[in-house]
């Protein structure tokens, strides 16, 4: 299920529109800059670049096949307290944030929120601190992916549906700090997965990770090597909440005085079928482990 959920991503964001309705592109330089673009229709695109800091950028598009992009800050400009909002509500569509920078950027907020099915989020932060990813979609066959290089990040994903795919990837910088990512998916089939990894430049310790499925025959993660949370590192925590039945989580952390607790409650199930399944991997030392698994017959 993952690689086909994923392969929706990948068409949808490399795959150019034939045709647009209607096209907005808006370019702002300096500080505490405003740009709105409000959308409806099919296949419309909507593009805002801001150079600076202190700026506020959003886009609303209701319709088919329809194209968001926030690009704020460059890699030789600072971005500082910036601010994107992207909604669309539809179906086949696509929006993405990005606020790249080779240095840091300082308390940025990016808000995405998709109603409807085969719609796909993005948000890429480079070198961020004390940077916040909010995405939310509601429908069948969507996916979220967010990014952060940084410290003392913030991501939150939710999906409420069927057949979705939630990807969060948070790496440590120069800096110190706490990376902080969690996922919550309302309904069945739908997979999750969590990445706190190092850099060549920091060991960000201390990180956290939690997952919450309600539903049945939801994993966090996938049989192989794509785990629902897998961390590096040391002092980290990771929690796994799992409701309903036939549910399957896989957890890796790989360093010291890591700690995971695991809940998976089940209450159906026959013969020769698994009401929850688990595995659990830790190497190094002073790791703790904690796992309760129910079943109501």
């Amino acid at each position: 299920m993952f690689k086909r959920i994923l392969a929706i991503a990948i068409v949808l964001s490399l795959s150019g529109l034939a045709f647009a309705a209607n096209t907005a592109t808006i370019t702002t330089t300096g500080i505490g800059n405003t740009a709105n673009v409000t959308q409806s229709g099919d296949l419309n695109i909507a593009t805002i670049e801001q150079i600076a800091d202190i700026s506020t950028a959003s886009q609303e598009q209701t319709g088919y096949r329809n194209e968001a992009g926030i690009r704020q800050g460059t890699a030789s400009n600072p971005t500082i307290s910036e601010t994107a909002t992207q909604i669309q509500i539809g179906e086949d569509n696509h929006a993405i944030i990005e606020q790249p920078k080779e240095d840091i950027a300082t308390s940025c907020i990016g808000y995405q929120f998709q109603e409807g099915s085969n719609n796909s989020v993005t948000a890429k932060w480079w070198y961020s601190s004390n940077s916040t990813t909010i995405q939310v979609q509601k429908g069948t066959y969507n996916v979220a992916v967010a990014s952060q290089v940084g410290n003392d990040g913030y991501i939150y994903q939710e999906q409420e549906g069927m057949y979705n795919f939630a990807l969060i990837t948070q790496g440590g910088s120069l800096l110190t700090g706490v990376n902080t990512a969690k996922q919550h998916q309302i309904g069945e089939y739908n997979t999750t997965a969590i990445l706190q990894f190092l850099t060549l430049e920091k060991l960000v310790e201390f990180n956290q990770a939690y997952v919450a499925q309600d539903g049945s025959y939801n994993w966090a993660g996938e049989e192989g090597d794509v785990y629902g949370i897998r961390q590096e590192g040391n002092y980290n925590c990771a929690s796994v909440n799992q409701n309903q039945d036939w549910n399957r989580s896989e957890v890796l952390q790989h360093g010291d005085s890591n700690t995971v607790d695991v809940t998976q409650n089940g209450a159906a199930g026959t013969a020769g079928d698994y009401v929850n399944l688990l595995t659990l991997t830790q190497t190094g030392n002073n790791n703790v482990s904690t796992v309760t698994q129910t079943y109501i017959p």
